[in-house]
């Protein structure tokens, strides 16, 4: 399929997997956001980097403020399920901690080794007001991912992590996924959105980016709005996957 007749495809509105036509052109636009192709209707990657790390409080979408108050049952969710192999003392490292809200419900849970990654200055801001325990004890760095991952050692923490972060990565920095592996010493988690593509939304098959890299999925849940269990229902669809890294 050409690259010309892809495009933005959404369906967050019923959650529902995409059938038909609109599946095999989510299925065409993970494979060229995988292999780093960047089509003319999608947002440059400084466009990308500008738009996250100028997102304020008073923003109309995505404001620190807004996301520092999110309900904390889906992080639950994740501990639970990577609970067999993760736990309190694991070492984890959050890309795209935002304000703080998933590594400080960690926190509450226990878990005492804790760092993140934040492009935008103002969530990190709203951090060190909303969340002082955590800004103070966690390891927290500014920046974005590319420049940022690059100055971890290897296998530096136990896990790396990511929550609504990676579908936000442009198709010219998926170095970024193989900075995620290296830098981890035994795990990846990701929950993430993998059919959903507009302008500054990059669909992909998580299963297959990471294995790619060598690594080896362990379980994958997909989280449906009749089996929530609590969590926001804007997380139906979304897909988590574990991985264990080479």
């Amino acid at each position: 399929m050409s690259a010309a007749l892809l495009g933005p495809v959404t369906h967050r509105d019923d959650r529902a997997p995409p059938t038909g036509l609109q599946r095999l052109v989510v299925s065409a636009n993970q494979r060229m956001f995988e292999r780093g192709w960047s089509p003319p209707w999608v947002w440059s990657d400084q466009r990308c980097r500008q738009y996250w790390q100028t997102r304020t409080s008073d923003a109309q979408d995505n404001g620190p403020s807004s996301y520092a108050a999110k309900p904390t049952a889906v992080v639950d969710a994740m501990a639970e399920f990577w609970g067999p192999e993760v736990g309190p003392s694991s070492a984890v490292l959050e890309v795209g901690c935002n304000a703080g809200p998933n590594i400080e419900h960690l926190r509450q849970l226990g878990y005492a080794r804790l760092s993140g990654i934040e492009i935008n200055p103002a969530a990190l801001e709203e951090m060190r007001s909303r969340f002082p325990e955590l800004a103070k004890t966690a390891d927290i760095h500014e920046g974005s991912l590319e420049q940022v991952l690059p100055r971890f050692a290897d296998s530096s923490v136990d896990v790396v992590f990511s929550m609504a972060v990676l579908h936000h990565i442009h198709p010219s920095c998926h170095a970024v996924f193989g900075e995620m592996v290296r830098v981890a010493r035994s795990y990846i988690c990701v929950i993430e959105p993998e059919t959903i593509t507009v302008s500054h939304i990059f669909a992909r098959d998580y299963g297959r980016v990471f294995e790619r890299l060598g690594c080896t999925m362990i379980r994958r849940k997909e989280f449906h709005p009749a089996s929530l269990a609590g969590v926001d229902a804007a997380y139906a669809g979304y897909v988590a996957r574990l991985f264990r890294v080479p």
